[in-house]
């Protein structure tokens, strides 16, 4: 194949049109990546303080938890009853898959960007991965010193492969992939890993691309840039792949028959009418910057405080007074006189940057509550409280888990598509049910049919949140309530509760509790005839629904953890 001149000047105009609008994208993402890290200017003066904590990574490290906190999990639906068993396959084959792509790591980094970028990318290729094995039932020479190997397939399947946002460019007049005319995706590569994949053709044309290089390039100076061009051709999609601008290596339609774009986007908090979408980092930005502000601000006035300047008579010959500890001055008093600092502003400014961090929780949903912390403003003893707090802090984190289920689906469905079109057959199938497994050896025509991808809605995820934050304060309740309710005759059955809790979270309680023959409520104190501690007083019946101020009992926190929530004293 030669390279043809139309086809790079056509690739040279489309690619100089997006690589001139994604030039600010790049800046904005460095603008990001640099708040995430509270990468800052250092201060101008020595004595000044130079305090910068990373605020937008303890906010995105706590919406990420809560975003991750379940990985989607497989699940493809038959589109028609015939194909009820082959969408059992291809769900056992994906988790296969997604176990040996290392899935929940990459998903938690596709998360992450889009949380502080704005946008997250990610390619669904078609891995082929071979390694050298011993051969079987090999028997080497006496000396041990011949050894006999074969190739075999080490992965054959889709991938998940999250893309670099600084090296992905699109057509700007799109709003989304699917409106999209094409795509690039640019990669540096060593010219004899392009060699070994025995697809690329030209290789011996390509020119250095010196003239055109930008400083970030010239750190590649040594490998390829190798630009994917996906690209609309009719009804078809067409890849053309340009080595260093100047010479295509390959060209041919799209080897993947879905028909899409071989990538995901996913936009965490959607921009209007845009291709991008909001950064977390962007949005609290200014906040952080104000909150560092003060934050400096106080230190400074600490330390004038501490080591307050002085007034000095300008006739004085001695000018340099330092104050440290046992520094002696030698100077008449009525030369030096202390300049007193105004320590009325050290309060306000302590209290204003409470108001930023409150308003940091309350922009981006990153409330207390969801990182474990205490909430002093409801109730968190009560179910009711929790429910409150979760409400007001998960749905807005369920809306940016909501794009990213989208993506997910959307990326599901691509992998489907090319196990249907790729998968080697027959290839093994391990089929985990509740108690057994199973070995089934599956074809590529045992998958074929109508599926669709499914993943968990976010309001299934609001629901378990709120079901596990309700078991965990009727848990609570009941520590509290333990001694009065022994003492007024009741047996609570602390196991009970134990199982509701341990249950939410998706969880089998034997595997923590034991038989549940043993016994459920060990003594209090002691054995029978030893004295039981005296009945905690009831908060005052004036206040209907009052609980009692009681202690967790330590059968129940051995089967929690430490602490169910706060407990009265």
């Amino acid at each position: 194949m030669a390279s043809d001149p139309k086809l790079l000047d056509k690739f040279l105009k489309c690619w100089s049109t997006s690589n001139q609008r994604h030039q600010r994208n790049r800046e904005f993402y460095k603008k990001c990546d640099d708040g995430y890290n509270a990468i800052i200017k250092p201060a101008n003066s020595e004595w000044q303080s130079d305090l910068h904590p990373p605020y937008a990574l303890q906010i995105i490290d706590i919406m990420e938890s809560n975003i991750v906190d379940d990985e989607p999990d497989v699940r493809v639906i038959a589109a028609q009853p015939q194909y009820e068993e082959g969408a059992e396959l291809l769900t056992h084959i994906l988790k296969q898959q997604r176990y040996k792509d290392n899935f929940a790591e990459k998903y938690a980094m596709f998360v992450k960007q889009a949380l502080i970028r704005g946008i997250s990318i990610a390619k669904i290729p078609w891995l082929e991965e071979w390694r050298k094995v011993p051969t079987p039932n090999y028997k080497p020479d006496p000396l041990g010193m011949r050894k006999e190997f074969e190739t075999v397939p080490h992965r054959q399947q889709p991938g998940f492969v999250n893309v670099d946002a600084n090296h992905f460019l699109w057509d700007p007049n799109a709003t989304s992939l699917d409106d999209a005319e094409y795509v690039f995706f640019r990669t540096y590569e060593a010219k004899r890993s392009l060699e070994a994949t025995g697809v690329y053709e030209n290789l011996d044309q390509i020119e250095n691309m010196t003239s055109t290089m930008t400083p970030d390039d010239k750190e590649r100076r040594n490998r390829v840039e190798v630009v994917e061009w996906w690209w609309r051709d009719g009804n078809q999609i067409r890849l053309t792949v340009v080595a260093n601008r100047n010479t295509i290596i390959r060209d041919c339609a799209s080897p993947f028959w879905h028909g899409e774009f071989p990538f995901v986007v996913a936009n965490i908090m959607p921009s209007l009418f845009s291709f991008t979408g909001k950064s977390i980092v962007e949005i609290i930005s200014d906040l952080q910057i104000a909150l560092w502000e003060l934050q400096n601000q106080r230190i400074d006035n600490s330390k004038f405080m501490a080591n307050a300047a002085m007034f000095v008579d300008p006739n004085t010959e001695q000018q340099d007074i330092r104050l440290y500890p046992g520094a002696v001055i030698p100077l008449r008093p009525d030369q030096v006189q202390p300049w007193v600092p105004n320590i009325s502003i050290l309060q306000p400014s302590v209290q204003a940057e409470e108001m930023l961090k409150g308003d940091l929780q309350n922009i981006t949903g990153a409330v207390a509550y969801l990182s474990g912390a205490s909430s002093t403003q409801v109730d968190q003893t009560t179910a009711t409280g929790i429910s409150v707090i979760s409400n007001m802090a998960a749905k807005r984190i369920i809306r940016m888990k909501q794009q990213i289920m989208y993506a997910m689906r959307r990326a599901g469905e691509q992998q489907i598509a090319l196990n249907q079109q790729l998968l080697p057959g027959p290839v093994a199938v391990r089929i985990d049910r509740e108690a057994e497994q199973d070995w089934r050896m599956v074809t590529p025509t045992d998958i074929q049919g109508q599926y669709d991808y499914r993943v968990e809605d976010a309001n299934e995820s609001l629901m378990r949140q709120e079901r596990r934050a309700e078991a965990l304060a009727f848990a609570n309740w009941f520590g509290q309530n333990y001694m009065l309710l022994v003492q007024s005759g009741v047996n609570p059955n602390m196991r009970r509760v134990a199982e509701d809790v341990i249950q939410a979270f998706d969880e089998d309680p034997k595997e923590y509790l034991g038989d549940a023959e043993q016994v459920q409520n060990p003594p209090l104190v002691g054995g029978p005839g030893q004295s039981q501690p005296e009945p905690t007083t009831p908060m005052s019946v004036a206040s209907p629904g009052a609980e009692a101020a009681l202690p967790i009992p330590p059968d129940l926190l051995a089967a929690l953890g430490a602490g169910s929530g706060p407990t009265n004293q």
